[in-house]
């Protein structure tokens, strides 16, 4: 599973498109971002290179963790099962 890959188009995309590079780009917006909010006062400048220095140059890891789901699926409704339903949360 991709967080980007499957969406931005075919898999030919190579590692322009790879979660790492996702999260790398993401990373870098943070730190610019903290830095532009200490030009601006927001926040204070050391924060700013707190936040700059903890994600510059550090890789990035992108691991898949799932469980699986126990729950199972509630059935379909029938149609007046369905207005039923709807009569009583809404006022059909």
């Amino acid at each position: 599973m991709s967080l980007v890959k499957d969406y931005l188009g075919p898999a030919d995309g190579g590692a322009w498109f790879s979660d790492a590079q996702w999260l790398q780009a993401l990373l870098r917006f943070e730190s610019g971002l903290a830095r532009a909010q200490a030009d601006c006062g927001l926040i204070p400048e050391p924060a700013a290179q707190a936040i700059a220095s903890a994600v510059q140059g550090q890789p990035a890891t992108v691991t898949e963790e799932s469980k699986p789901s126990t729950q199972a699926s509630p059935l379909l409704f029938d149609l007046t099962s369905l207005q039923r339903e709807a009569n009583g949360k809404f006022g059909f």
